[in-house]
């Protein structure tokens, strides 16, 4: 198992112990116990949660390795931490 597959299976698991209806703020802190490389990011509506160069929700899944997504990195700049 990667180290990628290690952070999403742990991920996943934490989202799914939580209430549906978590605020995105509230999963980030709660990964960020687990976490501690973790980073907030919002990009005007949403915030998404940073560890090892890979975005995830409240919902545990993994959305870019911004390294291998040039678009959504260069936008990622806009973001607010």
């Amino acid at each position: 198992m990667t180290p990628l597959d290690k952070t999403t299976n742990r991920v996943n698991e934490i989202a799914k112990s939580m209430p549906k209806d978590v605020n995105c703020f509230t999963f980030y802190l709660r990964l960020k116990h687990e976490f501690p490389q973790a980073k907030p990011l919002y990009n005007g509506n949403h915030i998404l949660t940073l560890i090892d160069n890979n975005l995830y929700d409240k919902t545990g899944c993994v959305f870019y390795n911004l390294e291998q997504e040039p678009r959504i990195f260069n936008q990622a700049f806009t973001w607010r931490e």
